[in-house]
């Protein structure tokens, strides 16, 4: 059949042509009005489907930004560890000791995806809050947690917008299968009427698609 614009572009088309043909039968006005019905489903669905992507990648790029703060905020807290041993604020007991689980891998090692890296940060987190001799204050600890935190909200917001975005498409499949169902009555129909009405010929200035 046709594609969205298409089917569109044709069922406003049907309908202005059978304007001129409702002598033939009541059951004219009714299939330009079922018709249009089915115009504006079909448009609504698609703005749906529209609107349902741009909030999906919405939500997926801030997914992606927490990601990457994330990314920074460990890297950061590794320098700032490294620095605050270097400075005399902690000493070399509490550094090795902070460092080593919180870095298994070293301060670079904290995973490409956001799930590698909220469990990065998660894991630092916990592992200052347990070393405070570490973190006096408890600044570095806050700045993994609040990285955490950020990853976790964006991601449930990119799991929310999956099943709307899924069900705007399936709405949009009902509404094209409707459309196309709708749109060969119709032909169907009028053109029975033509024939019996000896103005086949018509059929052609009706149907956009012919």
């Amino acid at each position: 059949m046709a594609d969205d614009q298409q089917r569109i572009a044709w069922g406003l088309a049907l309908r202005t042509n059978l304007g001129a043909l409702e002598e033939l039968h009541g059951i004219v006005a009714e299939r330009i009005e079922r018709q249009k019905a089915l115009d504006e489903a079909l448009e609504e669905a698609l703005q749906r489907v529209g609107s349902e992507r741009l909030d999906e990648a919405g939500a997926l790029a801030a997914l992606s930004r927490a990601s990457d703060d994330a990314a920074r905020r460990a890297r950061l807290i590794a320098v700032r560890l490294e620095a605050a041993l270097l400075e005399g604020k902690i000493d070399d007991e509490a550094f090795k000791a902070a460092n080593s689980a919180a870095f298994p891998r070293g301060g670079q090692a904290i995973g490409n995806t956001p799930a590698q890296r909220f469990e990065a940060l998660d894991r630092i987190a916990s592992v200052l809050a347990d070393h405070p001799a570490a973190d006096p204050g408890g600044e570095l600890a806050k700045l993994a947690t609040e990285g955490a935190q950020a990853i976790r909200d964006a991601n449930v917001s990119a799991t929310r917008e999956q099943p709307e975005h899924k069900d705007a498409n399936e709405q949009l499949t009902k509404a094209r299968h409707a459309w196309d169902e709708g749109y060969l009555a119709t032909k169907e129909i009028v053109t029975g009427l033509l024939r019996d009405a000896g103005r086949l010929v018509e059929q052609r200035q009706a149907f956009p698609d012919l």
